[in-house]
């Protein structure tokens, strides 16, 4: 359900998507349409551990992306640790 949702977004892009290593900052209001662009480029996004989060990972895992799990309150620390490690050859994708 969600592909065919992704299907049915019109994208206007200024420029073209990354191809170089970078962080790329979202407001979660945007979250799924940008989350769905950048999936062919296996982005690693930052996800909560939340139950939310879970159902998030699923989709985002469906996607081609590689999760980070983490938030300010429940392992943040961790995963600051992995995105700072991961960063310098990928594309870093937050809210």
């Amino acid at each position: 359900l969600t592909r065919l949702l992704a299907r049915s977004w019109r994208i206007h892009l200024d420029g073209a998507l990354p191809t170089a290593p970078c962080i790329v900052v979202m407001w979660h209001g945007e979250m799924l349409p940008v989350l769905a662009t950048f999936g062919p480029l296996h982005s690693i996004v930052l996800v909560s551990p939340s139950q939310d989060g879970r159902i998030l990972q699923q989709l985002l895992r469906d996607w081609g992306h590689t999760i980070v799990e983490g938030s300010s309150s429940r392992g943040g620390k961790e995963a600051l640790e992995q995105l700072v490690a991961l960063a310098p050859e990928n594309i870093i994708l937050i809210t």
